[in-house]
């Protein structure tokens, strides 16, 4: 949304610290802030924000309904709330590394159905379930700098797992739609 203002969270301060320095290369330092926050407890006010934007956060959220809840406190009434997650499928379990976890007691997958029912339960209304799979799946483009290079050596085989649990129906890439 042209001419929009963001603010983005993250418990970690390494991550704050480069998207503020990113930004701030980029000429945009006026229009977007970052903070260190759990998002279960948010240092905004009540329906402060329009619209609320969650990639690749859940798959570390053990009470992603404190999650929803608090985010829903936090936007105005009927803003919308988009998910763009990893979601199980609830068939069977990942091999880990992956690429957001090295092991399961950091990885807390649920499947669309929970995820539903937490969104639901905090006050959303599901607009829309896209399945993204067989896009993130598809070929890529060979890149100058790899993802191993920012990421490091074991990173291929966390995406390795990842692709391989995939494929075999044990994750599944979601876009959830939600409104307050």
């Amino acid at each position: 949304m042209r001419g929009a203002t963001v603010s983005g969270i993250d418990l970690t301060p390494e991550f704050v610290d480069a998207a503020s320095d990113l930004t701030r290369r980029v000429g945009l330092a006026d229009r977007a802030r970052f903070v260190v926050t759990p998002g279960e407890s948010m240092p905004f006010d009540d329906g402060l924000f329009d619209a609320a934007v969650m990639v690749h956060v859940g798959m570390n959220v053990p009470d992603k309904a404190a999650l929803f809840t608090e985010i829903h406190r936090v936007l105005a009434p009927g803003a919308r709330f988009a998910v763009y997650d990893q979601m199980s499928t609830g068939i069977g379990d990942p091999t880990f590394p992956l690429q957001w976890a090295e092991d399961a007691r950091s990885s807390f997958l649920e499947t669309v159905e929970e995820y539903r029912s937490h969104l639901e339960t905090a006050g959303f209304s599901v607009e829309a379930v896209e399945d993204r799979t067989d896009s993130v799946l598809g070929p890529r483009a060979p890149a100058r700098v790899t993802p191993v290079d920012v990421f490091g050596p074991t990173f291929a085989e966390a995406v390795g797992n990842w692709v391989a649990a995939s494929r075999a129906g044990l994750l599944r890439t979601v876009l959830m739609v939600a409104s307050a």
